[in-house]
């Protein structure tokens, strides 16, 4: 893990949509509320943000 924030559902970017797949943080919002239906602009989330490390092959 390389980071937690916390903001407002409102305050969501267009990179942390990016980071998801997603092109803009409406449409994050929109999937977002696919999965939490009361969820609202005015509701606090976190955004965690991590690096993978391919290490991949036999030792």
């Amino acid at each position: 893990m390389t980071g937690i924030r916390q903001c407002l559902v409102s305050e969501l970017t267009n990179q942390d949509a990016q980071a998801e797949g997603l092109t803009t943080a409406t449409e994050l919002r929109e999937v977002l509320k696919g999965h939490y239906p009361d969820l609202a602009g005015t509701d606090e989330v976190d955004v965690i943000t991590f690096q993978i490390n391919d290490k991949t092959g036999a030792a």
